[in-house]
C-alpha cells in the first residue's frame, strides 16, 4: 500500500499490518487521476542508496551476560536460559538471519560504515521534501526479496510488494527481486508526505521486504526511513540542531517464521524479544553528552503480541507535542521523540510490557558530562510532606454486579459460569487480598486522610500527589503490610541513581529504601523528593502525556497486580495550581486497570482460588489470565539506589522551562507504585 496522504493513481491494497491476523482483514481502494492541479514540489535533487540483502550469523547477546543482573544468560532458572542454552534441542543465541546492508556504489564491493547501535536494522534512508530517492537493491540472499517503504510516494512498478487485484495483474519486477539480481527503486517525497507545522523536522518511517510478509521481517529485513522538512538536513545528512540520532526497533523475532528456520534448527526455536536484534542489555552505542539534543526514531514490526511500552528512565522526551518518558508502540507503527539530556548516568531504555521485559527487551543508555557547561540547576524552596502507608485490604472488584451479570449472560451461554465474579466451587469470586497506598494525617499513622468528593473515584489507587516546578516533596512511608514495598516515581529527579536495601530501624514502624529504597514490613522512612524545574512538566506546545508512570523499585515480578498505585500530576505554576490544589478544578476521573494473576495476595489465598478445570495447575491459571489481560508492567530488579544505612531520601525535580502553555492541560499525569516485585506487587 502507498503510504502517503494522496496516493498515486492505481488500485492499492489497504491491510492490517500485523502479521498473524486474519488474511481477510484487507481491502482495495482505487485512486483515479482526475486531472486536478498538483501542488507537489518537484526538486532537482536525486539521492542514491545502494542496499543489499545478505545472510549473516546473528548473535542476540554477544557478551553472553545479562548486563542487568551480571549473570550468565545460560544460568539455571533464568528466563534467558531458554534463548541462549545450547543442546540437542536448543540452538542457543546465534541464528542465521537476512539483513539489509548499505554499500558505497553499484558494484557492491565496499560496505559503508554504520552506527553500531543500529544492530540488525538496515541502513537509515533519509530524504527531504522535494527529493527523489533512487535505491539500487541487490539481492544477495537465497530467495526472492524486495524493499517496500512507508511514508513515500511511488508508482505500482516501484511498490516492492505484489497482491492480486480484482481485475488481475502481472507482478511488477519490483515486487520480487530474484537472488543474484538488482532492481532500482524510484520513490518521490512530495510536500504532502512531509512533516506538518506541528510535526518534528523528520518523520520516522521504515522499509522492509514484502515478498513473503512476516517471513521476510522475522528473518531480519527491516530498516528505518526518515522524511524530513526541506532544509532540515545538513550536507553530511545529519539533522540540523540535533547532536545524536538513535534508531530503535522493538520487536519479537519469531524464529519459527524465519525463511532460515531449517538452517537454524529443526527441533526447537525461540521468539527473542529484542531491540535492534539485541537482548538483556547487549545493545551497544547508546552514548551521549549532558545537554545533547537527541532525536530518537522508534519503530516496530511483528504480530499482535508486539504491543510495547518503551520507557526511557532518567530523562523525558517530547513526541507529537506531548511530554513523557514512556511511549506506546504498536506493530508497524513508528514515532519520533525529541530529548534534551539533563541527567548524567547510566539509564534504561526498556519495554515495560512484563513478558517482553523479562524476555530481554531491555537495554541501557549512557549520558556523560562533556566539555560544554550545562545550565545551573534551579533552587528548591518549598517543601510538601506526605504520609503514605502500604497496607493490606480485601478488595471487592464488583461490590454490586447486577449489570455485569446481565452483560455476561447476554454474551455467553446461559449456563456458563462467570469465573471472574461468581464464588462457586473452587473459584474465589470477586474478592482478593490486595496491598494499597493510603495517606495519613501525620507521622503517627493513626488517622487516615479522608478523601473528598473529587477523590472518591480513585478507589484502589493511592493518594493524589500534586507538585509544581521548584518544589521539594518529602514522603514519609510506613509499610503496614507483610512484605517489602517501595515508592518510585516517573517524571521526577532524585538524588540517588541506584537502589540497595537499607537496614530497618528497629525502633520504627514503616519502611526502608529510597527511589527505589525498599521498605521492609514495619520500619518507617522519610523520602524527600525535589520537584526540579526543567524536564518533567509540560513544555511549550506540549500536552499532558498519558503514559509516564512512577514506581517503587526493587525486584522483578511482583508489584504489577497487588494494587498499590497512585496518580502524580505536575501542575502548571500559578493560578492553575491554586485551582487544582484547592480542588476547584473540574474532576478528572483517573482509571487504572489491574491484573490479579501472580499477586502476593493470591499466593496466600490459593486454597480458595478456582482453576479453569480439573487437573489445571496454579501456574496455568495465572498464565491464562496473563495471556488474556497482560497489559503494562514496569521493569524490576535493582534500579535506583543509595548506600545501605543512609537516610532513605530522594528528590523529585520538575523543570521550569517545560511549564504548560495556555493550550495545554493544567497537569501532566504521572503515577507511582512499588517495584519490589513488579508483576505481583501492584502498589
Amino acid at each position: 500500500m502507498a503510504r502517503s496522504s494522496r496516493p498515486s493513481p492505481y488500485l492499492w491494497e489497504g491491510t492490517q499490518q500485523q502479521w498473524g491476523l486474519p488474511e481477510s482483514m484487507k481491502a482495495f481502494f482505487n485512486v483515479s487521476n482526475c486531472q486536478k492541479s498538483s501542488a507537489d514540489e518537484h526538486g532537482t535533487r536525486v539521492i542514491h542508496y545502494y542496499i543489499a540483502a545478505e545472510k549473516t550469523l546473528w548473535n542476540y547477546a554477544p557478551s553472553g551476560i545479562d548486563l542487568f543482573t551480571g549473570k550468565p544468560l545460560t544460568a539455571a532458572g533464568c528466563k534467558s536460559q531458554i534463548y541462549f542454552e545450547q543442546g540437542p534441542t536448543r540452538i542457543g543465541g546465534t541464528y542465521q538471519k537476512l539483513v539489509y546492508r548499505e554499500y558505497t556504489d553499484a558494484s557492491f564491493q565496499t560496505q559503508k560504515a554504520r552506527e553500531e547501535h543500529l544492530g540488525i536494522l538496515g541502513p537509515v534512508i533519509k530524504a527531504e521534501v522535494g527529493d527523489t530517492l533512487k535505491v539500487t537493491f541487490y539481492n544477495n540472499g537465497p530467495l526472492p526479496l524486495s524493499i517496500q517503504p512507508h511514508g513515500l510516494r511511488y508508482s505500482k512498478s516501484n511498490e516492492g510488494s505484489y497482491y492480486k487485484t480484482p481485475g488481475g495483474s502481472i507482478p511488477p519486477a519490483s515486487s520480487h527481486v530474484n537472488p543474484g539480481t538488482t532492481f532500482v527503486y524510484t520513490w518521490q517525497v512530495p510536500r504532502d508526505v512531509g512533516p506538518t507545522s506541528t510535526d518534528p523536522n523528520c518523520l520516522t518511517w521504515f522499509y522492509y521486504s514484502s515478498v513473503y510478509g512476516k517471513k521476510d521481517t522475522n528473518s531480519g529485513l527491516v530498516g528505518p526511513l526518515l522524511v524530513c522538512r526541506k532544509g532540515s538536513l545538513g550536507k553530511d545528512g545529519k539533522q540540523k540542531g540535533i547532536d545524536k540520532e538513535f534508531y530503535l526497533l522493538a520487536t519479537i523475532f519469531d524464529e519459527n517464521e524465519s525463511h532460515l528456520l531449517d538452517e537454524n534448527i529443526r527441533t526447537f526455536t525461540t521468539e527473542p524479544e529484542t531491540i535492534n536484534g539485541y537482548m538483556y542489555g547487549n545493545l551497544p552505542g547508546l552514548d551521549m553528552c549532558l545537554g545533547d539534543n537527541i532525536s530518537w526514531h522508534v519503530l516496530s514490526v511483528g504480530s499482535q503480541r508486539d504491543l510495547h511500552g518503551i520507557y526511557f528512565s532518567g530523562n523525558t522526551f517530547i513526541s507529537a507535542g506531548e511530554r513523557g518518558d514512556t511511549m506506546a508502540l504498536f506493530p508497524h507503527t513508528s514515532q519520533t521523540l525529541f530529548m534534551t539530556t539533563d541527567s548524567t548516568g547510566i539509564f534504561y531504555v526498556v519495554c515495560l510490557t512484563s513478558q517482553h521485559y523479562q524476555g530481554g527487551m531491555k537495554h541501557k543508555y549512557k549520558v556523560r558530562p562533556c566539555s560544554e557547561p550545562f545550565p545551573q540547576q534551579m533552587q528548591y524552596q518549598k517543601e510538601k510532606v506526605f504520609y503514605i502507608a502500604a497496607e493490606e485490604v480485601v478488595w471487592d472488584y464488583s461490590p454490586s454486579r447486577t449489570w455485569e451479570r446481565e452483560l455476561h449472560h447476554l454474551q455467553r451461554r446461559k449456563n456458563e459460569t462467570n469465573i471472574y465474579l461468581d464464588k462457586i466451587g473452587t473459584f474465589l469470586g470477586s474478592k482478593y487480598k490486595k496491598v494499597v497506598y493510603r495517606q495519613y494525617d501525620d507521622i503517627t499513622f493513626t488517622k487516615q486522610t479522608k478523601r473528598n468528593e473529587n477523590e472518591k473515584h480513585l478507589d484502589i489507587l493511592g493518594p493524589l500527589i500534586f507538585a509544581t516546578p521548584g518544589e521539594k516533596i518529602r514522603i514519609i512511608f510506613k509499610n503496614k503490610a507483610s512484605r517489602q514495598y517501595s515508592i518510585y516515581a516517573h517524571g521526577v529527579k532524585t538524588q540517588n541513581s541506584t537502589v540497595v536495601p537499607t537496614q530497618p530501624d528497629p525502633g520504627a514502624r514503616g519502611l526502608t529504601r529510597t527511589q527505589g529504597r525498599v521498605a521492609s514490613p514495619r520500619p518507617r522512612v522519610a523520602w524527600p523528593h525535589r520537584i526540579q524545574g526543567p524536564t518533567a512538566s509540560p513544555g511549550p506546545g506540549t500536552q499532558a502525556h498519558p503514559d509516564p508512570g512512577a514506581h517503587g523499585l526493587t525486584r522483578t515480578r511482583d508489584p504489577g497486580s497487588l494494587g498499590s498505585r497512585g496518580p502524580w500530576p505536575h501542575p502548571d505554576p500559578g493560578p492553575s495550581l491554586t485551582r487544582i490544589q484547592g480542588h476547584t478544578a473540574s474532576p478528572r476521573p483517573r482509571i487504572q486497570l489491574y491484573l490479579d494473576p501472580g499477586a502476593h495476595g493470591l499466593t496466600r489465598t490459593q486454597g480458595r482460588v478456582a482453576f479453569p478445570g480439573p487437573g489445571t495447575q496454579p501456574h496455568q491459571f495465572f498464565l491464562f489470565f496473563e495471556t488474556l489481560l497482560n497489559t503494562c508492567c514496569a521493569p524490576g530488579n535493582v534500579w535506583y539506589a543509595g548506600r545501605a544505612g543512609k537516610d532513605p531520601t530522594y528528590i523529585w525535580q520538575i523543570p521550569e522551562r517545560t511549564g504548560p502553555t495556555s493550550k495545554n492541560f493544567e497537569c501532566i499525569p504521572w503515577y507511582y507504585y512499588s517495584t519490589v516485585n513488579l508483576v505481583k506487587v501492584g502498589l
